[in-house]
């Protein structure tokens, strides 16, 4: 991420299918849901989880636990 918090094309794109994945995985349609995701992966995003892969591996996680 950005000094002002901005992402470029690829991290976007990397974020977009992170979310993509997980919600494809556990069947999330709604756009409460799918938001929560979207707030979760940005947060790991943040701190330095910029791999699809480990991001998308990082989002089970919590997704296990029910913690964000």
């Amino acid at each position: 991420m950005s000094l002002h918090g901005v992402l470029d094309s690829t991290q976007l794109e990397i974020l977009s299918k992170a979310v993509h994945r997980y919600c494809s995985r556990h069947g999330l349609e709604s756009e409460e849901d799918r938001q929560l995701v979207a707030m979760r992966a940005m947060s790991l995003f943040g701190q330095g989880t910029t791999d699809l892969d480990r991001l998308s591996a990082r989002l089970e996680k919590l997704g296990e636990t029910g913690h964000g």
